[in-house]
């Protein structure tokens, strides 16, 4: 009788710990980032700025043969790209972005601070952008953003393109 006792209070704990670590997790899960990194998505004052502010809870990334590939979930921007060029000119971005969850978006910062939007959350396509003279910035922007994006950037001899690995 004792044994059947200890028994089913074991097994009373223990639902109770796993209830009480998922509680917890799913806690983290939304509020992993601080509210100066969720205020950022719609704030082209703050995307423009040049230092980054993000939180990933997750994330994969690689560049192979010019290809970026990364799996995520975070919040706030990070600069992925640093586009130079002396004289100006044309890229083109390839981008496959498949966004589960939240909101997300691949932007491109010229020199004079204006800020163009590649894609929003999911889509698939090319976009011909013209660089002005000097450094431009590509940035993921997300908020509780939850996907994965495939990237190439084609582009003339004269642009110099900086993968920024973080």
């Amino acid at each position: 009788m004792i044994n059947k006792k200890i028994l089913i209070m074991t097994i009373v704990t223990v639902v109770i710990v796993i209830t009480g670590i998922i509680g917890v997790s799913g806690y983290v899960i939304n509020n992993y980032a601080g509210n100066y990194q969720k205020s950022i998505y719609e704030n082209d004052s703050k995307i423009i700025e040049k230092s980054d502010s993000y939180s990933y809870f997750n994330q994969v990334r690689s560049n192979i043969d010019g290809t970026l590939k990364s799996k995520f979930k975070f919040t706030g921007m990070d600069t992925i790209y640093n586009l130079n060029t002396k004289d100006g000119g044309t890229i083109s971005i390839n981008y496959n972005a498949n966004i589960i969850s939240g909101k997300f978006k691949l932007v491109l910062i010229n020199p004079d601070d204006e800020v163009t939007t590649i894609v929003e959350g999911t889509g698939k396509g090319t976009k011909k952008i013209s660089l002005g003279k000097g450094e431009s910035r590509l940035k993921l922007v997300g908020k509780n953003a939850k996907g994965d994006i495939k990237l190439s950037i084609d582009a003339k001899d004269d642009i110099e393109i900086e993968y920024l690995d973080n």
